[in-house]
């Protein structure tokens, strides 16, 4: 989702989930639901993950227009989307592993830390890209993993704070950090005239 708005704001995501594995794109899920209901009202029922999809639909003063999602990580980090048979692999082990501790600095096995290292690599050169395309993106860190990752990229997050990742709260829109980011990516909407 990167044909926004030349100011753009891009909400950096964890990685995919089941829905995310089964449509093809990020925020199509439940956490996609809360999004959209922050940016456009409790009364939206679509995930901002397929609102973004169909993104030529919108009124050309939409906001929206200026929203992009990206996750950290291609793949997903939890068991949950892969085959019974995939869930035992190795991978999996260190990918939950990297996701439940993204600020160490460190890991002790090297499989780990090659996996952390080829994510941080991967997301550095589509974070390269979508500067290139978009002059003047900024980014926001939706949860710990992008925050983490995020930075080990070289990403600052100028304009707003780290806000929770939707999936991880229910009232998701209703926190503040949120409300403020959601405003902030208004206000840089309008900016663009």
């Amino acid at each position: 989702h990167l044909h926004c708005g030349r100011r753009s704001t891009i909400l950096l995501c964890e990685s995919p989930h089941t829905s995310e594995v089964i449509e093809s794109y990020p925020l199509v899920g439940t956490a996609g639901a809360r999004v959209a209901r922050a940016f456009l009202g409790a009364g939206e029922r679509r995930s901002i993950g397929k609102i973004l999809h169909s993104r030529r639909l919108l009124p050309s003063c939409s906001p929206l227009r200026h929203i992009g999602v990206m996750n950290v990580c291609r793949l997903p980090m939890q068991k949950r989307p892969y085959c019974q048979s995939l869930q035992s692999s190795p991978v999996f082990k260190h990918l939950s592993t990297i996701r439940n501790g993204p600020t160490a600095s460190s890991r002790r096995n090297p499989d780990a830390q090659k996996i952390e290292e080829d994510i941080r690599q991967d997301l550095c050169r589509r974070i390269k890209i979508v500067k290139k395309r978009i002059p003047g993106v900024k980014f926001v860190f939706c949860g710990n993993v992008a925050k983490a990752f995020g930075r080990k990229a070289g990403l600052c997050s100028d304009i707003m704070a780290c806000v929770p990742h939707p999936a991880r709260h229910s009232e998701w829109g209703e926190i503040e950090k949120v409300q403020c980011m959601v405003e902030a990516c208004r206000r840089r909407a309008c900016d663009c005239g």
